[in-house]
């Protein structure tokens, strides 16, 4: 976060050491204004793959129904074959 905000005073004090062994300690709403400075950051940057809320539910059931075949091809015995046997070579249209 700190890298990214480019906070140099921060930097200088994270990067300093090993901060355990310095014992070193911060304030909570100090993390929580830190936070929140990162995400405005994050928000700000123009961001080409900025998902509208239907393609991240998408995404989303995709990755849901994908679990569940390898779930069921783990159950059923098949999964190693079937994996064993796939083409992963890419082809281009």
């Amino acid at each position: 976060m700190a890298r990214d905000l480019q906070d140099a005073s921060l930097l200088a004090k994270i990067e300093g050491g090993d901060l355990i062994a310095l014992e070193a300690k911060y304030h909570l709403s100090c993390l929580v204004k830190l936070r929140n400075r990162h995400r405005s950051y994050l928000r700000g940057i123009p961001n080409a793959s900025s998902k509208s809320h239907e393609e991240i539910k998408m995404e989303a059931r995709a990755f849901v129904e994908l679990l569940t075949y390898i779930e069921n091809s783990v159950e059923d015995g098949d999964f190693f074959l079937s994996f064993l046997n796939c083409d992963f070579s890419m082809k281009v249209a």
